[in-house]
């Protein structure tokens, strides 16, 4: 496979992925399931290739965060080699495994929204493809779409979110205001 070439992939994380990637400048695990915005989506959706394709690679992500029963939505989109790339073990729809850490010079920005706890609850176990179709997960998507935000926002954003988060486990969060993991410089 051709290293240059590369893919952009949407993927769901959660709290501690985020949080590694301002911290430690890398998502620390591997294996990170990604929706790639290639021409099989494309396919699948009946869309063009180009941003409908990006929007429904971005749509899958998400539906996969609440089958993985993740607290709060958050989808980072990044354009990675094809070669950090193997396929999903379902290829309905396609999906992509990431098989090495994601660097955030690699990521371009990353999505976040509210939570419905029905959608969460009816996906939580499923396929994304399986979910998709659930009508909590079709309001959801429906009515609260996700929030972009810049790559470069992602430290501040942090911290304006460490007293909001939905998970009970103690990540640190609350030393953000001392940490520039981005090289953003002091915040006003």
């Amino acid at each position: 496979m051709d290293d240059a070439k590369r893919v952009l992939i949407a993927a769901a994380v959660n709290w501690d992925d985020l949080w590694g990637l301002a911290q430690e400048g890398q998502i620390p695990c591997t294996d990170l399931l990604a929706f790639a915005a290639n021409q099989d989506l494309a396919d699948l959706f009946g869309v063009e290739l180009g941003e409908d394709t990006e929007t429904a690679a971005l749509q899958m992500a998400d539906v996969s965060g609440l089958a993985f029963g993740y607290a709060e939505r958050a989808v980072l989109v990044a354009e990675v080699p094809a070669s950090n790339c193997c396929p999903a073990w379902r290829g309905n729809p396609p999906g992509a495994v990431l098989t090495s850490l994601l660097p955030i010079g690699d990521c371009l920005a990353f999505f976040t929204g509210d939570t419905a706890a029905t959608a969460i609850e009816d996906a939580k176990g499923l396929y994304a493809d399986d979910a998709w179709d659930l009508p909590s997960v079709q309001k959801l998507l429906a009515d609260q779409p996700l929030e972009w935000h810049d790559i470069s926002e992602l430290e501040p954003w942090l911290a304006s979110q460490s007293g909001n988060h939905n998970d009970d486990k103690d990540d640190g969060a609350g030393h953000l205001a001392d940490a520039d993991p981005l090289g953003l410089g002091a915040r006003p």
